[in-house]
């Protein structure tokens, strides 16, 4: 069957007219779904699901006398009251912005078992989907996620009228519900049109590129939020959780001022280009009086930790992970607040020794006989569970879930 719609295989153009539910799957030589004059019969269908299409072009083919132009407005015309969109392994399928309506809140997009996307009207991720995105109707999105998606803009969030131009941070100026925001590999976003109140309600922040020759977009966000004149009341006043691939960037003074009452969790990952902390960052870093977690992923030319960590008085857990040239811990050591320090795979052997010397003079220490694990006190569980940044390339996520399977 090449083609599905009225006046083919005996179906009438009345037999559509109470449908509310379509399934197409498994026919690889279905190439069109065919509405003609007659698409408005199909505005009454609730669900579609395509899986296993591989020919199938668009969800509704108009009559020719259409421009090519309406097609862009297929959904919205003849889809008005659709809730839910599934489709499956249709990689020739192609979709206009989504979701095209408030009704719409339930879209999955999958290559195999892969999601490209998923949207549940609270909930939006991405991961190398190819088609827009209608960020008028993701107003109420509370958690973001969006991965290796080079044209994703922030500015093109809002200029609709052009869903396709997604490369400025405007785009998330209309989502002022977001809680969780997570940008990876993003490569040419840009952050022009940033409106610093997006952040009013974000309690956690993610932004960085692992791809070790592309520049950090949290770099540039951040040092144009330290550089206003006047920063909007209520800018990243909830924020709790930040990771970020620039240390520099975050540890100004202007930034921590913002973060100080609120964030308890910070990690940088892959950072590539840090060697050591400046007297003001050091500075900076102390304004952080709320900070129970800090983490460092990935940093190869990070030749230190901060000295004054032994001033950060709610600190609770150190993360190392694949920082090679730190070979020492602080000379000051670390607040009595201090529980625990993981050191992951990739530490020098002169860190190791460290940590082994700290274990063996630590009394009351439990369990781990690996260094790699060191609990600093016997009291206290721990604050949250591990959250080890979404790593890229695979082999860093498969060594760091190796890694932590060994030391667990």
């Amino acid at each position: 069957m090449r083609q599905f719609g009225p006046d083919f295989g005996g179906v009438t153009k009345k037999s559509f007219l109470h449908l509310k539910k379509i399934e197409l799957v498994g026919l690889p030589e279905l190439v069109e779904w065919v509405g003609g004059d007659h698409c408005h019969m199909f505005s009454k269908l609730l669900s579609i699901r395509c899986e296993d299409c591989p020919n199938l072009t668009v969800l509704l083919l108009p009559s020719f006398e259409c421009s090519i132009s309406d097609t862009k407005d297929i959904n919205t015309i003849w889809f008005p009251n659709l809730c839910s969109l599934k489709i499956r392994n249709c990689p020739r399928l192609s979709l206009p912005p989504l979701p095209h309506t408030s009704m719409l809140t339930c879209v999955t997009v999958k290559e195999d078992d892969t999601d490209l996307m998923y949207f549940d009207g609270k909930s939006l991720r991405l991961n190398r989907y190819g088609s827009a995105l209608a960020f008028h109707n993701l107003n109420k999105v509370e958690d973001m996620e969006i991965v290796d998606m080079p044209l994703v803009s922030w500015t093109g969030l809002q200029k609709l009228n052009s869903p396709r131009s997604m490369q400025s941070m405007g785009l998330l100026s209309n989502l002022s519900s977001l809680t969780h925001l997570e940008l990876v590999n993003c490569d040419n976003l840009r952050v022009d049109g940033f409106d610093p109140l997006t952040t009013c309600n974000l309690k956690e922040m993610a932004v960085y590129n692992s791809k070790n020759h592309h520049p950090s977009i949290a770099a540039d966000l951040f040092s144009v939020v330290a550089m206003m004149e006047v920063i909007p009341a209520g800018s990243f006043q909830q924020l709790e959780q930040l990771s970020v691939d620039s240390i520099s960037a975050v540890l100004v003074a202007p930034i921590c001022n913002l973060l100080a009452s609120t964030l308890c969790k910070m990690e940088f990952p892959y950072d590539m280009w840090m060697e050591s902390f400046t007297e003001t960052q050091e500075e900076a870093l102390q304004l952080l009086t709320s900070l129970q977690c800090l983490g460092f992923y990935v940093c190869p030319r990070l030749q230190s930790l901060p000295e004054g960590l032994h001033r950060l008085s709610s600190l609770r857990e150190l993360i190392i992970h694949k920082c090679p040239e730190i070979r020492a811990l602080p000379k000051e050591g670390f607040p009595a607040s201090l529980r625990y320090v993981f050191a992951y795979e990739g530490i020098s052997v002169d860190l190791k020794d460290q940590l082994k010397k700290l274990k063996a003079s630590t009394p009351g220490l439990r369990g781990k006989a690996c260094p790699l694990l060191i609990p600093i006190a016997a009291q206290g569980a721990f604050l949250s569970s591990l959250r080890y940044p979404r790593a890229r390339p695979q082999e860093d996520a498969a060594s760091s879930t190796g890694s932590t399977q060994e030391n667990s």
